[in-house]
């Protein structure tokens, strides 16, 4: 229940606007300030401003929004219930009832709400909080009577900051986004942000109350949360879907074609004879359902539920896993290796399965024990993966021995560019 509303009474606005025209001013002027620093120039010192100013605004309007912003605007001082008084003062009602507002003073403007379920001369009684129609607050009343009930709205409010001002400035941040990170990074930060924010909102309304700093906060800091997260998946699904560069990717298209040209000469069949590879295994192999080398999908199946128990086991659940070559599609389409390089073609020392792996926590951990990427390769040693993390080098063996073939990790400092051979064994979690 709330303090019922009374001719006199006085009404507030929050500082939301001049909050966020203040922080759009100082966005731009520090975005700015930034540009001359490191000296970015043409379209993306704009996006640069416009990103700013977009944040600043957000950050203004929030804080201006907050409790400790408002101030007294004016005062509902017309009219009045002519029957009905309280603490010897007329009666405030919605819809009838108008309030002088320094901030929108002409003409004056209605008490926008009241009770949906008590009424004075068939009208809603007004109460502290409830709106005027410039979206100002009564924010004092009676101190002895108090009126309860749901909350009806009887007139238009104008918002304190113009929905055209949002749209503008959301248009701002948006565009300016998409110049900075490209649309798809853009898009999955607006959707986390949307979803963040309500998510905040919700919990903040449960902790703190509906319509406190507290729910204000808790939407905001929701809402950037939400954006960081879901621009970071917006990074990783542009990294994924990075082509390989024109030339890396004719070759391997070259190479795919002649493989399949291949598969149906007599070469094809001599090899496969000579090692024992099945039609089976061919077809499974060319379904991408297990790779050469596997007795059945089945345990193939099994082979990556091992692996991802390993990575877990060893702290890696950052850990994307891809494995590819001669070992796993006969054939190589590595267009540095000769045609028809069969996968088992010396079956005494059978070809080896390479799990490509890349992960922050691998790389973190093993410059932490001082050991860098090969200079010859770039990349770390299988040698240092396996001593370094205790479940890989066990799984290594384990299924070295069951597949009669090496099991190797080699880990890459940064996820390496992805053909469309490749078998994606698994994802950051």
């Amino acid at each position: 229940m709330q303090a019922a509303a009374r001719i006199t009474d006085p009404i507030e606005h929050t500082s939301a606007l001049s909050g966020l025209l203040t922080g759009l001013l100082i966005g731009a002027a520090i975005a700015v300030a930034a540009i001359a620093i490191v000296g970015t120039g043409g379209l993306a010192a704009v996006a640069i401003v416009g990103a700013g100013a977009a944040m600043g605004a957000g950050v203004g309007e929030m804080v201006g929004s907050m409790s400790f912003a408002k101030s007294v605007s004016g005062a509902i001082l017309q009219s009045g219930s002519s029957n009905t008084n309280i603490n010897s003062l007329k009666a405030a009602r919605a819809h009838v009832d108008v309030v002088e507002c320094s901030k929108h003073p002409n003409p004056p403007k209605p008490i926008a709400t009241g009770s949906s379920n008590v009424f004075i001369n068939s009208m809603p009684a007004a109460r502290v909080g409830d709106k005027t129609g410039c979206d100002a607050e009564i924010s004092s009343g009676s101190q002895n009577v108090f009126i309860g009930g749901g909350t009806v709205q009887t007139d238009e409010i104008s918002p304190e900051v113009p929905g055209w001002l949002h749209v503008a400035v959301f248009a701002v941040g948006m565009a300016s986004a998409v110049v900075l990170a490209g649309p798809v990074i853009a898009f999955a930060g607006l959707v986390g942000g949307v979803l963040g924010g309500a998510g905040g909102n919700w919990l903040g309304g449960k902790l703190f109350g509906e319509g406190s700093d507290g729910q204000k906060a808790s939407a905001f800091v929701g809402a950037m949360i939400g954006g960081i997260v879901g621009g970071k998946g917006g990074a990783l699904l542009t990294a994924k879907s990075v082509p390989i560069p024109a030339s890396t990717a004719d070759l391997i298209a070259q190479r795919v074609s002649a493989n399949a040209l291949l598969r149906d000469s007599p070469q094809f069949a001599a090899d496969m004879n000579k090692v024992g590879v099945t039609d089976e295994q061919i077809g499974t192999m060319f379904a991408k359902e297990a790779p050469l080398g596997f007795e059945s999908p089945e345990q193939f199946g099994q082979f990556k539920t091992d692996l991802h128990g390993a990575l877990n086991e060893a702290g890696l659940p950052d850990a994307e896993i891809g494995l590819k070559g001669t070992s796993t599609t006969f054939y190589s389409e590595n267009p540095g290796k000769p045609l028809g390089h069969h996968w088992d073609a010396d079956p005494l020392n059978p070809g080896d399965y390479d799990l490509n792996i890349s992960s922050p926590k691998m790389v973190e951990q093993l410059q932490d024990a001082n050991i860098s990427p090969s200079e010859k390769y770039g990349v770390f040693k299988t040698r240092d993966i396996n001593e370094n993390f205790p479940a890989l080098d066990k799984f290594q063996q384990e299924w070295s021995q069951k597949l009669g073939r090496d099991v190797n990790f080699v880990g890459y400092p940064e996820t390496p560019l992805r053909d469309p051979t490749e078998y994606i064994l698994r994802t950051p979690e």
